[in-house]
């Protein structure tokens, strides 16, 4: 089954059945799933790169890929200060299954992709939830995608970001 997916503006890519070798990691406020290690590390991959990025005084959610193959070789994933109220955290669906898997970018050509901007809080915390905004919970979930074993990111409209303990999900 070939599912395609759309992020901000149409740009395009497809779920393929190659997960990425990375383990997420928190820095500070950002759930980072890239192989870079610091500062000089992550410049020379943003340029060696295509995809979603920042820009000065700009913090979207960063997906990015291989020029060569169109694999997405990392992403960054930037955690809401909002919290949703707890009678809207729990209007939260179940999200839909997840398939173990990676993207291909359809086109090679960056794109702008918005970050989460309400955080959903399950009781003790067991899942995090990153949200768009509260009317993303008027439709059902459309897409999931499996980032890494315990992290999850899912949307109705286009992918986000979302663990162990506890378990991150975004839409």
């Amino acid at each position: 089954m070939t599912t395609n997916l759309k992020f901000d503006g149409g740009w395009p890519a497809t779920v393929t059945d190659e997960p990425l070798d990375l383990v997420p990691r928190l820095l500070g406020t950002f759930l980072i799933v890239s192989p870079y290690a610091d500062r000089v590390e992550r410049e020379k991959f943003l340029a060696d790169t295509f995809g979603s990025q920042d820009l000065l005084w700009d913090l979207p959610d960063v997906f990015h890929f291989a020029p060569g193959d169109r694999q997405m070789v990392g992403a960054e994933f930037r955690i809401p200060e909002e919290s949703a109220s707890a009678e809207d955290s729990a209007r939260l669906p179940v999200p839909p299954e997840v398939r173990r898997g990676g993207l291909r970018a359809d086109e090679i050509k960056d794109f702008r992709h918005e970050m989460c901007t309400v955080l959903c809080r399950a009781p003790d915390d067991a899942v995090l939830t990153c949200l768009r905004d509260l009317a993303v919970l008027d439709e059902p979930l459309e897409a999931g995608i499996s980032i890494a074993p315990t992290w999850h990111s899912s949307s109705s409209t286009a992918p986000s970001s979302a663990g162990a303990s506890p378990t991150p999900r975004a839409t």
